[in-house]
């Protein structure tokens, strides 16, 4: 999990640094609605990879877009997020629930860091 994990960390972090604090060029903590969170990307345990889930959720909620996670019986699991005002549509899958909703958002972030360059220009 960890050869997916931490490139979507690191990107997150380029893309929001607000939420994400990379260090020596591994994330090491999160930012929760009230403090930041030390995580250990390097091992993530089922307590941590928990912990990351629930911040990528936090970060959703923030920002009011429309989330759903659809889980196979084979344990499959699939996020889309969807944003209503700025027409961004994005996916995330994976075997990690938590690493779907990752994708997902990360994917988010750069269509929104995309449109805004596209703005700029």
């Amino acid at each position: 999990m960890n050869d997916k994990l931490l490139p979507l960390l690191k990107q997150w972090a380029a893309l929001e640094p607000e939420r994400c604090k990379p260090y020596e060029g591994q994330i090491t903590h999160l930012r929760t609605i009230e403090r930041w969170l030390p995580i250990n990307n390097l091992e993530p345990s089922w307590d941590e990879t928990a912990k990351i889930q629930r911040l990528v959720q936090e970060a959703i909620i923030s920002r009011k877009l429309r989330s759903r996670m659809e889980s196979t019986p084979e344990g499959h699991h699939h996020a889309t997020l969807l944003d209503l005002h700025g027409g961004c549509h994005a996916i995330g899958d994976d075997t990690e629930p938590a690493i779907a909703l990752l994708q997902a958002y990360v994917s988010y972030l750069e269509q929104v860091a995309a449109k805004k360059q596209g703005a700029v220009a």
